[in-house]
């Protein structure tokens, strides 16, 4: 009785300390590159306030603007961590023409939302996770 509990504390502490399975992110700004290659807000944002949710194990994506569900090949970059960030990149050609994507969730920051910054067909996203 003894040796199972023990074994069930020291897999809920390794449960826990992986994160959580899945982050629900939300979209908080909508970034589109210029000319003269500087960063600027589109004038009429559509992504803004949407959500999409990110499954930790696999990466899959469910969600605008980052959904992957027709991706050619999901990575996940780094599995993030109390110093690291969470990285999935994604790769598609659902329509013949190529896409990259990369989300980066800033899992180290000690916050329970966890700020994100994405790189969509050349649109920059950023907002927080939970």
């Amino acid at each position: 009785m003894k040796r199972h509990l023990i074994f069930l504390l020291l897999l809920l502490s390794a449960v826990s300390a992986a994160g959580p399975l899945e982050y629900v992110c939300t979209v908080k700004q909508e970034l589109s590159v210029t000319d003269d290659g500087n960063l600027k807000p589109y004038k009429n944002s559509i992504e803004i306030g949407n959500t999409f949710g990110i499954d930790r194990k696999t990466g899959k994506i469910i969600g605008r603007p980052f959904s992957n569900s027709t991706a050619r090949e999901v990575q996940i970059i780094t599995q993030g961590g109390s110093s690291r960030n969470f990285e999935v990149l994604s790769a598609s050609s659902p329509t013949g023409k190529a896409t990259t994507d990369l989300v980066i969730v800033h899992e180290w920051k000690k916050s329970l939302e966890k700020p994100f910054v994405g790189l969509e067909s050349g649109t920059v996203y950023s907002g927080t996770c939970k």
